[in-house]
């Protein structure tokens, strides 16, 4: 075992459930983020990381994708608990929880815009130029998104769907695919706590 996970283990302290409070199973092992080594005297150190379980590793790399504002967030206390050299505590818990909940209940974080993405129960506007009263809006799959007659797209649940628009001539003027992201599916069981629960 290297030295720098070896320091990670240290310093997370993963007791069978990772930063997130998901569990360690067969179906859901540990893994390790974005360990960044640096050679100072031969020595490897550690400046950011995470001792994760897949399903926590894939969640965050959804952050980083479609929210990066509360992946950098994440980031940066993960910085700080390693650059401290010490076990997790409640304290750094607490500003993970916090974050998480401004992600999943209060909503503070908001999509890329850039990402053609919207979350479940949320709404985006597809932007084209031309007059509203000339376009036909439509979704291919209503059971994943919705779209009224503005270009405004409801998000129902998971998945993707396709979003056209068509000149009342017919002429296509828009087509393309909406992901919608139902982050409360990423993270099943999550509730506020000030405490550590363990889910997942």
């Amino acid at each position: 075992m290297n030295s720098t996970l070896r320091d990670m283990i240290q310093i997370f302290n993963p007791d069978g459930f990772d930063w997130m409070n998901f569990a360690l199973t067969n179906k859901n092992p540990y893994t390790y983020h974005h360990i960044l080594e640096r050679e100072k005297g031969g020595d490897n150190s550690v400046e950011n990381g995470a001792i994760l379980t897949k399903r926590a590793h894939s969640f965050l790399h959804l952050l980083q994708w479609y929210y990066p504002e509360a992946y950098k967030d994440l980031q940066r206390v993960f910085r700080r608990i390693n650059l401290s050299m010490r076990p997790v505590t409640q304290e750094y818990v607490d500003e993970i929880d916090d974050i998480l909940e401004k992600l999943l209940i209060t909503k503070e974080y908001k999509i890329q815009p850039d990402k053609q993405a919207v979350g479940t129960g949320s709404i985006i506007q597809l932007g084209i130029r031309i007059p509203d009263k000339d376009l036909i809006w439509e979704s291919c799959d209503e059971r994943i998104a919705l779209i009224d007659k503005h270009g405004f797209v409801y998000g129902v649940k998971e998945g993707k769907a396709n979003i056209v628009a068509t000149t009342r001539g017919g002429v296509e003027m828009y087509n393309d695919i909406i992901k919608v992201i139902d982050l409360a599916a990423h993270c099943a069981n999550y509730k506020p706590h000030r405490k550590i629960k363990k889910i997942g």
